[in-house]
């Protein structure tokens, strides 16, 4: 949530499509790893930093389920 640039507040990540009929549902898992987080940074390096962030996963970028998680 805080970083050495400033960045998007969301990124989308990992998208993957899944169609479901009407009253089906799936469960689904996916990975993410500190790459996922990785951007070039102000001396064009590639990193990912340390720190606080929050993921969220649902069907828009309105409706979501939100989770917070630290990467070291």
């Amino acid at each position: 949530m805080v970083g050495s640039i400033t960045r998007p507040i969301k990124e989308l990540k990992r998208f993957k499509k899944i169609l479901l009929q009407p009253n089906e549902s799936k469960k689904i898992s996916f990975t993410l790893t500190s790459n996922d987080f990785a951007f070039y940074s102000l001396d064009k390096s590639f990193k990912a930093e340390a720190g606080d962030f929050q993921l969220f996963v649902g069907r828009n970028s309105q409706d979501v389920l939100k989770e917070n998680f630290n990467l070291k």
